[in-house]
């Protein structure tokens, strides 16, 4: 049994950041067209069943500060995601072959959701192998009087897509990037979660 206030932290949260660097996780997508578990992409935006929970989201975009988190009322059908998108900390050398693979994506005929020479596609929940849960553990406190034991749920994600930030160690091993940035969340002095993505 996990507290409620361990499911008010983010360990919980499924997180889309625009722009931000993330991977596929899952074996068959589609390797012949290079979709692979470890595959770089940028979160591009999201896709729903209805309109109505299209406008609910934009809505409380509108609304919402630099910064704040938003909370959809329902699943997106899909998250698109940008292939061979450029990154801030890219040479020149990877922007250039970044920009050759998208040219030949396009020419080759396998399209992308957007006409402005990204190649942007969806990735739904039918994508890839099924994706197993897993146990996940959740570390106990004892703070100010309020205290909850170590627990342990099964969880798992929805979409076969890791931010960046987030990513599993195999992954980190094979990555080469600019920056170090790390996450970590702590609440009445209990360290619940933390996260790191490996630098050059």
């Amino acid at each position: 049994m996990v507290s409620g206030d361990a499911l008010g932290c983010s360990l919980f949260w499924e997180l889309f950041i625009p722009g931000a660097k993330g991977y596929l996780n899952t074996y068959g997508i589609n390797s012949d067209v290079g979709l692979a578990n470890g595959t770089e992409i940028k979160y591009h935006s999201l896709s729903f069943d209805t309109r109505k929970d299209e406008m609910s989201l934009l809505g409380k975009l509108s609304a919402a500060r630099p910064g704040d988190t938003v909370t959809i009322d329902a699943p997106p059908t899909a998250i698109n995601v940008e292939l061979f998108a450029d990154f801030e900390a890219d040479t020149n050398t990877a922007k250039k072959e970044k920009e050759g693979m998208r040219v030949a994506w396009l020419e080759s005929g396998k399209g992308s959701i957007t006409g402005d020479g990204k190649v942007v596609i969806p990735i739904s929940l039918q994508d890839g192998n099924p994706i197993p849960l897993k146990t996940e553990h959740v570390p106990g406190c004892n703070d100010s009087g309020r205290w909850y034991r170590a627990s342990q749920v099964q969880m798992k994600d929805h979409f076969p897509i890791e931010p960046a930030f987030a990513v599993t160690v195999d992954k980190a091993q094979v990555r080469s990037d600019q920056a170090l940035t790390s996450h970590c969340l702590c609440s009445r002095g209990c360290c619940l979660c933390a996260f790191a993505f490996v630098c050059r």
